[in-house]
């Protein structure tokens, strides 16, 4: 009988103690799938961190990009701008120094008619008053 109860007690251990292994292995499978799922979660999210970063730093470098190209354009439209300014400055000088050499060169030309009038008449009155001294000494 003591061997009888022995064997059942040995029976009861090993029922128990298969009972607690599949517990134990069964904690143990759902722990790890715990684990393995936080680590995945931990994966996806420093992935999506990554990805955000990335966009945010090449939405960044598009932004000053665009920047330094419309900065370019303002400066390149403010050298034609200038450029223009100085033909047109320079178109306007020499306009106003073409009027100068003209209006200089018919003052000229007046003075010049003007100097030959006055020889002219001086010709005609010296050829006057020889004509009137050799008609006074004739008729003298």
């Amino acid at each position: 009988q003591a061997e009888k109860k022995a064997q059942e007690e040995a029976e009861a251990a090993r029922i128990v103690a298969e009972a607690k292994a599949r517990e134990e292995a069964e904690e143990a499978r759902i722990a790890a799938e715990k684990k393995a799922e936080a680590e995945a979660e931990a994966i996806r999210i420093a992935a999506e961190k990554k990805t955000r970063e990335e966009a945010e730093e090449a939405r960044i470098q598009a932004e000053k990009k665009a920047q330094e190209e419309a900065e370019a354009e303002a400066i390149r439209i403010a050298a034609e701008k200038k450029a223009q300014e100085e033909a047109e400055t320079a178109r306007l000088a020499e306009e106003k120094r073409a009027q100068e050499e003209a209006e200089a060169a018919r003052i000229a030309a007046e003075k010049a008619a003007a100097e030959k009038k006055a020889q002219e008449e001086a010709e005609a009155a010296r050829i006057v008053a020889e004509t009137k001294v050799r008609e006074e000494a004739e008729e003298a």
